[in-house]
């Protein structure tokens, strides 16, 4: 490179956008990788930055009666391996209704439901799932599905 260059190339710089992401982006002209300093180092693997939480693992007695308590119309059955409640609709037939909605949104998650209805009144009984066919404990996947019907 010539002075003349050099002198235009300074001048570029002196008179660049700064792009406010650590270095000078200079108009018209493409910096090549191995020029570009970062202000701060690589962040680490995916693996490394991510949490990993698994909602089918079984709770402990402790977590299950703190969301209980957020959720007071919920109540532990079946020696904690269950959550039930009454439910009370408008009329019968939203009362059958509401179980096929339950039934269809439980179904699609893989989580067991028993429901029982009386009238406008709807019995609502959740489980987790468990590996043979049984009921296991429960677990956060449970504890949101019950949230999200109320």
């Amino acid at each position: 490179m010539d002075r003349k260059e050099k002198q235009d190339t300074k001048d570029l710089k002196e008179n660049g956008v700064d792009a406010g992401i650590g270095f000078d982006v200079l108009i018209g002209f493409e910096v090549p990788e191995d020029e570009v300093a970062l202000r701060r180092p690589p962040k680490g693997e995916l693996e490394e930055i991510l949490v990993v939480h698994d909602p089918e693992a079984e709770l402990k007695a402790e977590r299950v009666q703190e969301a209980l308590r957020a959720m007071p119309e919920w109540e532990l059955t079946l020696e904690g391996q269950a959550i039930t409640r009454v439910k009370e609709l408008p009329t019968p037939e939203v009362a059958t209704l509401y179980t096929a909605y339950v039934t269809g949104f439980a179904g699609s998650l893989g989580l067991p439901v028993a429901l029982s209805v009386s009238d406008s009144l709807v019995l609502v009984t959740l489980y987790a799932p468990g590996g043979c066919g049984c009921v296991g404990g429960l677990t956060e996947s449970v504890l949101d599905f019950a949230g999200q019907i109320g």
